[in-house]
């Protein structure tokens, strides 16, 4: 029409911008009404269904099932001692609690929470067969390694009344002596 003059310049320029507008907005829409999941795992939340509002939240949650990752605090006196790539062999899950699986630390956080004066590590397990879900609730043992101490009965710890010093006698020779003691764990 613009050509034989039944439309104006303007005219036919407006309606090529609408048309590129809308050959751009369509496809917008065909690359974008495809969901890709940067990983392969299972989809855990389907946020929402057909005609929903869009509010912000994840479309769908896929969560990788190898590795499984366990997230522990661990007191901070054991910060020294705690390595990437150590590992843990006692890993139990109340969902298999005859079954005890193997880890290994990936990742020491470098910050401690000063309320609860434990840092975070989390510990992969490589979960080959798919057993373990995210979501199950799992206890973890570090071990590092064993020292050598005296251990007494819980009776036999005095504690000295003002002070909250804590002692124990010791007999030598036919001879009791006052010795000053550090508790360490109570062991059943």
């Amino acid at each position: 029409l613009y050509k034989i003059g039944g439309v104006s310049k303007s005219m036919w320029d407006q309606t090529a911008t609408q048309l590129n507008v809308m050959r751009q907005s369509y496809q917008n829409l065909e690359e974008n009404t495809r969901l890709v999941s940067p990983i392969s795992g299972v989809v855990t939340a389907r946020n929402y269904d057909d005609g929903d509002l869009y509010q912000g939240n994840p479309g769908l949650v896929v969560e990788k099932l190898s590795p499984v990752k366990i997230l522990i605090d661990v007191n901070e006196q054991y910060f020294k001692d705690v390595k990437v790539g150590m590992p843990v062999g006692q890993i139990t899950l109340d969902a298999y609690p005859d079954e005890v699986f193997q880890g290994k630390v990936s990742i020491v956080y470098p910050t401690l929470n000063s309320m609860s004066r434990t840092f975070q590590v989390e510990v992969q397990i490589a979960n080959a067969n798919q057993r373990v879900r995210p979501g199950m609730f799992a206890r973890v043992s570090l071990n590092f390694g064993q020292k050598h101490h005296v251990l007494v009965p819980d009776q036999a710890v005095v504690k000295q009344q003002g002070s909250g010093e804590r002692f124990v006698y010791v007999v030598n020779d036919g001879r009791a002596y006052h010795r000053t003691v550090e508790l360490g764990r109570r062991i059943d």
